[in-house]
């Protein structure tokens, strides 16, 4: 970690080596004196290129940005002059060059290239091959190339004019490592410092155990596929939840072995991988993915009852829950959350259904389903989440005559305060702007939360929310929409999904029938293709309260249509509503 400051016109550093400071705090080094102390605005620090690791240091003086090198152990190279100016700020490229940002009669730019020939890639475990060798480019007009596998010298690869080299061939598995000089096989140029990797043999499949075995304990056999002809060992390991309960090694003839011991009741997962044993350069695949399997315990279930579309008024009702049987569940444990915080739980339900009657408040609600048997309980279900509608008026496409007298919503029982947010739609951004704000206190259990508005509000369409709040948590945001006197957003009914004739018929409804006309445009692929201005909607009148445009497309116009219609009349705009379909060849 590198720290400076500028303390007394003198640049001072430290450096946090990973356990202590390298210089006391009373005495800290100094690099340069007479520097510029510039408020709100810390010199730079840029990490220096190659494994050597150190940090270049930016700072002003004298109208002048100086850098300096700094290396691990606190030692300062040369300072040198880089361009006139004053509050830099600067980062390093993954090829060690430096990129410096800086004011001088406005921002500038510029990049320092560092001359420090690196080995980059490839590193660590290779699954491709043919992988990219990578080096930093110091602008040689050669490089050679070292390799080494399994402790052993390769022919060196000479390349010319690019930093890149990929091999021809795949690599063999092995243990290697690597580096790059400048200059061809013979040139004196030092070599950078080296990279290794490994070139594993193929991650061997996962068959079996999967799924459940109805009696516990049990003794698993593990089965696995791998056919890389390098591989000698493969290693299983048994993980329960975070913890390895095991491994065992396998010689590479074999791909199945029985676990040692019996196990208990509960859920597991497991993974091989393949190794290929040198004494000295032994490399690993990685692991497989996990497959989990489960002893005792039931299997899974899937709720299919509420969905998650289901929308419910708020009230006291019934709601009924259902889901599929679990392999050896004998029971059921329903349990369904509100805002994320629980409702209500069921136990020892018998069945695969249930029901729960209850007042049930505006929100989203979750319903989880674990099941359950003498071995334990199974895993709990995907959650479904289902919506309570907060009642809103006003609501729906509603077009009013004037301002609403008052705006109310059904109440929310945990809820101390609601913000209200009314909206009004731009023609200009085309998105419903905030126009009013409010908090609103909660009131008595078997009131009605309202507010009235103190003043008119314009000609127009409108969106508003109400958000119920605990304290200071916010939980459930409900919507609603109303125009005042303008024309609602026309529901729009055909076309979607595929559609084969280039005669297309678009055809939707006012629901506020208030429209005098319409506006209709259509895109093919993002391109703009019909735009009819404002057309008189009595000639647009299909039946009453539809109304159509059909349009022509030539052959070659294919792929996917979006469409949006806009009603107008004497009041003001109504909202665009958006569809689309796809024109097929």
């Amino acid at each position: 970690c590198y720290i400076n400051t500028i303390f007394y016109s003198k640049m001072c550093i430290n450096i946090w080596d990973g356990t202590k400071m390298l210089f006391p705090t009373s005495f800290l080094k100094v690099l340069d004196t007479d520097c510029a102390f510039e408020p709100r605005h810390g010199a730079a620090i840029a990490p220096a290129p190659g494994p050597s690791g150190g940090a270049f240091f930016f700072w002003t003086k004298g109208g002048m940005i100086k850098t300096c090198y700094v290396s691990k152990k606190g030692v300062a190279g040369k300072i040198m002059d880089v361009t006139p100016g004053r509050t830099a700020a600067a980062t390093t490229d993954r090829d060690g060059n430096i990129h410096l940002v800086y004011y001088s009669n406005g921002s500038r730019y510029r990049k320092i290239f560092v001359s420090t020939l690196d080995a980059l890639s490839p590193t660590g475990v290779v699954t491709d091959r043919t992988p990219a060798f990578r080096w930093s480019n110091t602008k040689a007009a050669s490089y050679t190339l070292e390799l080494t596998r399994d402790g052993v010298k390769q022919p060196l690869v000479p390349v010319s004019g690019v930093v890149t080299w990929t091999p021809g061939s795949d690599l063999a598995v092995g243990d290697y490592s690597w580096r790059v000089k400048e200059g061809g096989a013979f040139s004196t140029s030092p070599y950078s410092p080296a990279k290794s990797f490994d070139v594993t043999p193929a991650t061997p499949g996962t068959v079996a155990p999967a799924g459940r075995t109805a009696s516990a304990p049990a003794t698993p056999t593990f089965q696995w596929t791998g056919t890389d002809p390098t591989t000698t060992r493969y290693t299983i390991e048994l993980v329960q939840g975070a913890e390895v309960l095991g491994t065992l090694n396998v010689d590479s003839n074999s791909h199945a072995i029985d676990w040692t011991a019996p196990l208990p009741a509960g859920f597991y997962a497991w993974h091989v991988r393949a190794s290929r044993v040198l004494a000295g350069h032994t490399v690993f695949s990685p692991y497989s993915e996990d497959l989990s399997f489960q002893i005792g315990v039931p299997g899974l279930t899937t709720i299919t009852k509420p969905e998650a579309t289901d929308n419910f008024n708020p009230g006291v009702q019934t709601i009924g829950f259902s889901w599929n049987g679990a392999e050896g569940a004998t029971s059921y444990k329903l349990k369904v959350l509100h805002n994320g915080s629980v409702f209500d739980s069921l136990f020892n339900i018998a069945d695969t259904n249930a029901s729960l009657n209850a007042n049930f408040w505006p929100g989203y609600y979750t319903a989880i389903v674990q099941p359950q048997n003498g071995d334990g309980n199974g895993m709990w279900s995907e959650p479904v989440t289902f919506e309570v509608n907060r009642e809103m008026r006003p609501t729906g496409d509603n077009t009013l005559d004037q301002t609403p007298a008052s705006f109310r919503w059904s109440r929310s029982k945990d809820a101390t305060k609601y913000l209200l947010k009314v909206m009004m739609y731009s023609q200009s951004s085309r998105r419903f702007e905030v126009v009013r704000e409010r908090w609103v206190s909660q009131v008595p259990s078997g009131a009605t939360p309202s507010w009235t508005p103190s003043v008119a509000l314009e000609n127009g369409a409108y969106r508003w929310s109400v958000t119920d709040y605990a304290d200071s948590k916010a939980n459930y945001t409900s919507v609603s929409y109303f125009q005042v006197k303008a024309p609602s957003r026309p529901t729009l009914i055909a076309p979607s999904g595929d559609v084969a004739s280039h005669t297309v018929e678009l055809i939707w409804e006012d629901p506020s029938e208030t429209a005098t006309q319409f506006q209709i445009v259509v895109w093919n692929n993002g391109e703009k293709v019909r735009d009819t201005g404002f057309l008189p909607a009595a000639d647009l009148l299909k039946s009453p309260g539809v109304f159509s445009k059909t349009f022509g497309f030539a052959d070659s116009r294919v792929g996917e249509c979006t469409w949006r219609v806009q009603g107008k009349n004497s009041k003001g705009l109504g909202p665009w509503r958006d569809a689309s379909f796809n024109l097929l060849p």
